[in-house]
């Protein structure tokens, strides 16, 4: 049996998230391996990706909206700064 194990982010992992939108115009986030450590939100181009971990794959704007929501509603419960 194949164990699933939880997609980590975090900072200094070699990993970087890339949004995009695919010919059908539909969203597309991605999970990626790196090839090198890069600053936290300093960009990436595709030549810099090693693998890819994970895709979160939208069919619609509600989608998205609701995905935003959860992760703000996820901010505001951690300790640390307020924004």
């Amino acid at each position: 049996m194949k164990k699933e194990y939880p997609i980590i982010i975090g900072k200094g992992l070699k990993k970087g998230i890339m949004g995009f939108l695919d010919r059908d115009r539909q969203a597309n986030v991605s999970i990626v391996y790196l090839k090198k450590q890069y600053e936290s939100g300093e960009e990436f181009d595709l030549n810099d990706i090693e693998k890819i971990q994970a895709v979160l794959h939208f069919c619609d704007r509600e989608s998205i909206q609701n995905t935003i929501n959860i992760l703000k509603t996820l901010m505001k419960s951690m300790p640390g700064d307020k924004e």
